[in-house]
């Protein structure tokens, strides 16, 4: 696998393979990827081999992390953040604690032929363990990639644009999700110019997914509120096997109806 960024600074790692043992004293050992590009200084790499440790009272589950639920802090294994011209291919991810993959402040990132794979021994979901995130980022490019987990498949979070998602399976997964949006009051948050194209999602709850906040009447609200809007969002030739809703677009999420009709999302959505 190699990671190219600007000025021809790079890293070469050849296998990423995340593996959980024991119960009593879980033991993770995963690689941990962190770029930065300023301005005003050389870009900068890290690579190294990160140890994570999480104590487990019960071996009831095997899988600490996802026995936790929600609870707790777990690492994302994977995150570039603020940098520019991006190549990572040829990767297997198991078992990862969080999202596999967190892309911020980038631009032209390029996924290829990635395999991820996180579930709980009992074949349950593993909670958010999103494929992938896109944060404030342009021109990310995730190809031709397989997807067995236990919330969304890719996430477009607030502010990606120019965005392609081609040639994916997502297996038990949340959807190809737009969002969430306009969580925080008093913040903008845009997803625009993004096409996904040949998608196979089996046994998912969702397919094609758009879900936005419904708005608030306070101006410090975190849980709806917030403006923006959803433009030219392509999702082209999917297949859907066992899919409980195709095709969704909620613009009143983690919301509920009575708030919803009393005040209706900020976030405006077309030409979808």
């Amino acid at each position: 696998m190699r990671l190219s960024i600007a000025l021809r600074l790079d890293c070469t790692i050849d296998w990423v393979h995340v593996k959980y043992t024991n119960c009593g004293s879980l033991q993770v050992v995963t690689i941990s990827i962190f770029m930065e590009v300023e301005s005003t200084k050389d870009p900068v790499m890290v690579c190294s081999f990160i140890r994570y440790a999480i104590e487990e009272t019960s071996c009831s589950q095997k899988i600490a992390w996802y026995a936790a639920g929600t609870k707790g802090v777990r690492p994302i294994p994977w995150t570039i953040a603020n940098a520019t011209n991006v190549l990572i291919e040829n990767i297997k991810q198991t078992q990862s604690p969080l999202w596999h993959n967190f892309v911020t402040g980038c631009n032209n990132v390029t996924f290829n032929n990635i395999n991820l794979h996180s579930i709980q021994s009992s074949g349950k979901q593993a909670q958010n363990t999103d494929g992938w995130d896109t944060y404030r980022s342009s021109n990310v490019k995730i190809l031709n990639s397989v997807v067995i987990n236990g919330d969304d498949c890719v996430s477009f979070k607030p502010n990606s644009t120019f965005i392609t998602v081609e040639n994916l399976s997502c297996t038990g997964s949340h959807g190809i999700s737009v969002g969430s949006l306009g969580q925080y009051a008093g913040e903008t948050d845009i997803v625009a110019n993004v096409l996904a194209k040949n998608i196979t999602m089996i046994n998912s709850s969702n397919g094609a997914r758009i879900k936005a906040w419904g708005g608030s009447n306070s101006p410090t609200s975190e849980s709806g509120g917030g403006t923006g809007y959803v433009r030219n969002i392509t999702f082209q030739d999917f297949t859907m096997i066992n899919v409980d809703k195709p095709v969704i677009i909620d613009q009143c999420y983690s919301t509920s109806a009575e708030k919803c009709a009393q005040f209706p999302s900020q976030i405006e959505i077309s030409d979808v």
